[in-house]
């Protein structure tokens, strides 16, 4: 049996028979031993959190190299557990993205090694973070024809952002009133409902003039209303005021 990590070779022996009359023969006894290769060590694995902005993109980083062998060991390096919505962009990182799966995957030159990485985009308007994903290197030793694995794991942290919201009006015209509708509407554009609207503010109301909704805050000269007193909003003038003016609308 070969010694483990040896790589065979030719072993020739040489022996004598003899007989009872003292004749003699010699030859040789020739073996062939066929190599016995160690099983790959696994492979140096490495993974760094990445934290990326609502509707953001960030380049993840990871990192695998052989850990001794002879310079033709393989390595496939991937990253799994991305959910559905999630866009994973490998124009840079090279290696190929299975959407049905959730996965990533390169497959290395013999004996080389990576750092790097796809880049990622959360979901549309979501600040949901990936909190689970498995990054998995995988050592091919072709002498032996064995492999072995190392793995590590990373998160990818979405922080929050606020999206405008929708905001429209309608300039108005008035004879003979004392009470002017207004026509304001505010919707969110960000609709999983991570984010409401906290308040309307109007500025720019002159003195003697009120609305009949919300609370006048003076120190600010400016109006705010929630949402829903919005509906049926008025301007509430003195009888035969006259005069125009421009509103400043502001949806926070």
């Amino acid at each position: 049996t070969a010694k483990a990590g040896t790589t065979g070779g030719t072993e020739t022996f040489q022996y004598t028979l003899c007989d009872t009359d003292q004749d003699t023969a010699t030859a040789n006894l020739v073996i062939d031993v066929a190599p016995r290769y160690l099983p790959p060590e696994p492979p140096c694995v490495s993974a760094c959190d990445a934290c990326v902005l609502e509707d953001g993109h960030v380049k993840l980083q990871v990192s695998t190299s052989p850990n001794g062998g002879n310079g033709n060991d393989v390595i496939t390096l991937s990253i799994s557990g991305f959910t559905a919505g999630w866009i994973v962009d490998t124009a840079t990182s090279g290696g190929t993205y299975n959407a049905v799966t959730g996965g990533w995957s390169i497959i290395l030159p013999a004996g080389a090694s990576f750092t790097g990485g796809p880049t990622v985009y959360p979901p549309a308007n979501s600040d949901a973070d990936l909190s689970s994903l498995l990054v998995k290197a995988v050592v091919y030793d072709p002498d032996s024809a064995q492999t072995a694995m190392s793995t590590a794991s990373m998160k990818v942290v979405v922080d929050a952002v606020a999206d405008i919201p929708n905001l429209s009006l309608h300039d108005v015209y008035a004879i003979n009133a004392t009470a002017v509708a207004l026509d304001v509407a505010v919707s969110l554009k960000d609709t999983d409902g991570s984010e409401v609207i906290k308040e309307i503010r109007i500025e720019g109301l002159p003195d003697g003039l009120t609305l009949n909704h919300g609370v006048y805050d003076a120190g600010a000269a400016r109006w705010v209303l929630s949402e829903a007193q919005l509906d049926g909003l008025q301007v509430i003038a003195p009888s035969g005021h006259e005069g125009q003016f421009n509103l400043l609308v502001t949806a926070v």
